[in-house]
């Protein structure tokens, strides 16, 4: 239960996350730091979603398993097309984000010329 728990908590987090950057946005605020950290952020805790999904099968499985006798244990590993549909994007929005920051600091650059 708690793992399940653990496992919402870092996608309502996440996309907490998403908010706050889209929140920026409305405001004009495109090439700014805190968006950029924002949207790292977002697909930073997405790849964290999917690596504590992964291990919590395992985990979860030896937990249910444990008091039986030991030809009953077992132990399951599982990694879905839906694991690497949800890494992907989140890796590249990871991309996005420091693409942004680039950005920013270029911006910041091109504002000291002027």
């Amino acid at each position: 239960m708690l793992i399940d728990t653990s496992l919402i908590l870092i996608l309502a987090y996440a996309f907490y996350q998403l908010r706050l950057l889209f929140i920026n946005y409305s405001q004009s605020e495109y090439f700014s730091v805190k968006s950029a950290n924002h949207c790292y952020v977002f697909g930073k805790l997405l790849v964290f979603w999917v690596v504590i999904s992964f291990l919590s099968e395992p985990l979860l499985t030896m937990i249910l398993t444990y008091n039986q006798e030991s030809s009953a244990r077992y132990f399951s590993i599982s990694f879905s097309s839906d694991d690497i549909i949800t890494l992907f994007p989140a890796m590249s929005i990871m991309l996005i984000g420091q693409i942004l920051k680039k950005a920013c600091q270029l911006a910041e650059e091109n504002k000291q010329f002027i």
